[in-house]
């Protein structure tokens, strides 16, 4: 069984929830809408990534990656020092981080979901844990 953050057009597994994505900056972060959006993001294969960077060159919004790693507790670091902008989902965003204000414009993100997957049949404990997270997982996004 695996769970994993897809995009909402993405075809496979079940979703069981979705949550909104939101742009995060550090409380002190001084944003300045004629330079290129600073970013902190995940490294090349993130879906979030690829996502944040579909929308903004659609727009032809200018931006540029200033910070990358694959840890979340790493970009949150670079984003809490003011360094740039992320995305983050919903619900996970940290006290030390706060949503970007609607004022400065930012281009909508959208839904990701929550899908799991699951091979075979399995055990009756592990069909109970993933009715349970069905049932569940909802309510606390």
């Amino acid at each position: 069984m695996a769970l994993i953050n897809a995009m909402p057009d993405y075809q496979g597994g079940e979703a069981i929830a979705s949550r909104e994505l939101k742009w995060v900056c550090a409380p002190g972060f001084e944003y300045q809408p004629d330079q290129p959006l600073p970013l902190a993001l995940h490294p090349e294969g993130c879906i979030f990534r690829e996502h944040v960077f579909k929308t903004l060159n659609a727009l032809g919004r200018p931006h540029r990656v200033m910070f990358s790693a694959q840890g979340s507790i790493s970009v949150q670091a670079a984003v809490g020092t003011g360094m740039g902008l992320s995305v983050m989902a919903e619900g996970i965003i940290p006290d030390s981080l706060k949503e970007a204000p609607e004022e400065w414009r930012l281009p909508a993100l959208g839904q990701a979901d929550i899908r799991i997957y699951q091979m075979g049949h399995g055990s009756p404990f592990l069909a109970e844990f993933i009715e349970t997270l069905r049932r569940e997982l909802p309510k606390v996004m």
